[in-house]
C-alpha cells in the first residue's frame, strides 16, 4: 500500500505503509507520527505494468497533486501491523559507494599535502632569490666578488 502523507509544509511524502492482497482501507486521518526509513527514488524493473511496482517519485509527481520529496519512506514493521498490513521489506542500498567515498576522502588529504609541500618549496625559492641579491651565494656558504 502507498499512500501520500501530508507533511506540515505542505510537500507529500510518499509512504510503503505494507503488503496486502486485499485493501486495507483508508489510511489513518489527523496527524499522524510514523517511524519509517527515508529511501530514494527506485528503478522501474523495464517491464509494463498496469500498476507502481517500484515507487518512482518522477512517476508519481505525474499522479499526485503537491511538490514531493524525493524518496519514500518504508513503514516499521509494528506499524505495519498496527494498520493491519504486513510489513513492508525495505530495499536497503548496498555498500558499493565506500570505496569511493574513501578515495575522495583521500583525494583531499593529498591535495592538502601538495599544497604545505609547495608552500615549502616556494619559501624556499623565495629565500634563495633574496640571498643571491646581495652578491652571496647561499648555498655554498662564500661571497661572490668579481
Amino acid at each position: 500500500m502507498l499512500t501520500p502523507l501530508r507533511q506540515p509544509d505542505g510537500s507529500i511524502v510518499p509512504v510503503v505503509r505494507g503488503l496486502s492482497t486485499i485493501d486495507a482501507g483508508n489510511p489513518p486521518t489527523g496527524p499522524v507520527d510514523h517511524v519509517g526509513i527515508l529511501l530514494p527514488s527506485e528503478q522501474s524493473s523495464g517491464q509494463p505494468a498496469t500498476e507502481l511496482t517500484a515507487v518512482q517519485v518522477p512517476v508519481l509527481a505525474q499522479r499526485w497533486p503537491g511538490p514531493l520529496i524525493d524518496g519514500f519512506v518504508v513503514l516499521s514493521a509494528p506499524e505495519a501491523a498496527e494498520q493491519g498490513l504486513e510489513p513492508a521489506v525495505a530495499p536497503l542500498p548496498e555498500g558499493s559507494g565506500r570505496l569511493r567515498n574513501g578515495a575522495y576522502a583521500l583525494q583531499w588529504w593529498v591535495f592538502a599535502a601538495f599544497a604545505v609541500v609547495m608552500a615549502i618549496r616556494m619559501a624556499r625559492d623565495q629565500g634563495r632569490q633574496v640571498g643571491s641579491a646581495d652578491g652571496r651565494d647561499i648555498s655554498s656558504g662564500s661571497c661572490a666578488t668579481r
